[in-house]
Parts: C-alpha cells; structure tokens; sequence
C-alpha cells in the first residue's frame, strides 16, 4: 500500500490598501420604472519586499468597475423586463517567475458584460425568470491563481483563463 500526503501552506503574507471613489445611485417612479448605475475607481497597493507601500500592479485590481441597468414595470400585466451592463477595467496579471528576472504578463483586458432578464410572478402559482447572461458573449479573460500553471516539460505560466461564456438560464418556483 502507498500513501502519499502532500501539504501546501498558503498564508497571507502581505496587506492591501485601496483608496478611491465610488458611487451608486438608483431611481424608482411610480409606475414602476427603475433605473440604477455605480461606478468605482480605485487605486490598490500591496507591500514590496522591503515592506514600502507601493500603488499599481496588483493582480486582479481593475482601476475602474462600472455597473448600470433599468427594469420596466409590468408589462402587459404579466411580465417585468430588465437589462444591465457590467464593466470591469484592465487588470494585472501575475510575473512569469521562470524568466530571470520575472517578466510582467499581459494585463486582463477590459470586458463589458451585457445581462437581459424577463420574470413573470405567479403563472398559476410558480414564479418564472428567464434570461441570458453575458449576452453579447465575450469572455472575459481572468488573472489566473497560480494552480493553473504549467510544469510538464518546462514551467510555463499561465497568466489568464478565459471567464464564463453567455449563459442561458430559466428559473421556476412555486409561489406560496
């Protein structure tokens, strides 16, 4: 009989500071229209080796997000209609360690995300969503954690991984 055990320990050896600017605001009418949008822009910074507090660089750290959408009321006495739109700035990806010294990766690029959703309440007692994530697509293209490197051969980093693709969803509950 073989028994291998392996341990990994993975410890938070460093801080993060972020400083900027966020806001959100929403609006409701009395028809029923709603509308919503944020945005954040944000500078992050980690600790270098000799423990200085430097901005810039940090993986997965866009410098700007932005979300907004708008949701009709019911239509037609049956259904409520809504959309929304996602952005999420450019991020850092990891150092290819293996080169001497470590080269910077390719950053993320920037994605927008487009999501429509149709819902009709209480159809004979269930509750229905319908919708299409991501509509128009794209993937986005995620800072990779370090597991999805590569060492057969040669060592190799692999420094993003494409994001969720569009997604079409349908959901049914039973209204109580």
């Amino acid at each position: 009989m073989l028994v291998s055990i392996f341990a990994d320990q993975f410890e938070n050896a460093t801080r993060y500071v972020s400083t900027g600017v966020e806001a959100e605001v929403s609006y409701r009418d009395s028809r029923g229209w709603y509308g919503f949008a944020g945005a954040c822009l944000a500078e992050v910074g980690t600790e270098d080796e000799t423990g200085e507090l430097v901005y810039g660089g940090v993986v997965n750290a866009p410098a700007i997000t932005a979300s907004a959408g708008v949701s009709t009321p019911k239509l037609w006495n049956l259904i409520n209609v809504s959309t929304e739109g996602l952005l999420i700035g450019s991020r850092p990806t990891r150092e290819d360690s293996t080169m001497d010294p470590p080269v910077a990766e390719p950053a993320a690029p920037a994605w927008f995300g487009w999501n429509v959703n149709v819902y009709a309440p209480n159809v004979r007692g269930f509750d229905i969503s319908a919708g299409v994530r991501n509509l128009i697509g794209k993937r986005d293209l995620m800072p990779a954690p370090g597991d999805y490197d590569r060492s057969e051969l040669e060592a190799r980093t692999v420094p993003r991984v494409p994001g969720e693709g569009r997604e079409v969803y349908v959901k049914v509950g039973y209204s109580y």
